[in-house]
């Protein structure tokens, strides 16, 4: 199995766009609008994993995602530590991620929750 994407419906499209490429560092891919009610934008990583954003012009409010997580190995763990606390997005501070990693956890403007993960 090869996992392809995620996707997350937002009422904050600007700013999980920006989230997703500036913070994440994930190269921007397909845009497009499949109808007048709806945008999508793909983001993707290194290893080709994308984060699929559609924005519904008819939803008014994101549903709670306090139980979706995404998870994110950075090569400069600390950098990416120091970015999250001055954005504020922290929401977990880092801890053991199993033996050999550690990890933290921010929200991105949907309240999806990012695990930031320092690799071995």
């Amino acid at each position: 199995m090869k996992l392809t994407w995620v996707t997350i419906v937002t009422t904050k499209f600007e700013e999980s766009k920006e989230f997703y490429r500036d913070f994440l560092d994930m190269k921007p891919g397909a845009a497009f609008s499949p109808n007048k009610f709806m945008d999508i934008a793909f983001f993707k990583d290194q290893n080709g994993m994308q984060v699929e954003i559609i924005w519904s012009k008819n939803k008014k409010e994101a549903s709670d995602s306090d139980h979706i997580y995404i998870g994110t190995f950075f090569d400069n763990y600390s950098k990416q530590y120091e970015e999250a606390k001055k954005r504020g997005i922290i929401k977990s501070e880092p801890a053991p991620q199993g033996p050999d990693n550690m990890c933290f956890v921010v929200k991105d403007p949907n309240g999806v929750n990012v695990q930031i993960i320092q690799p071995k």
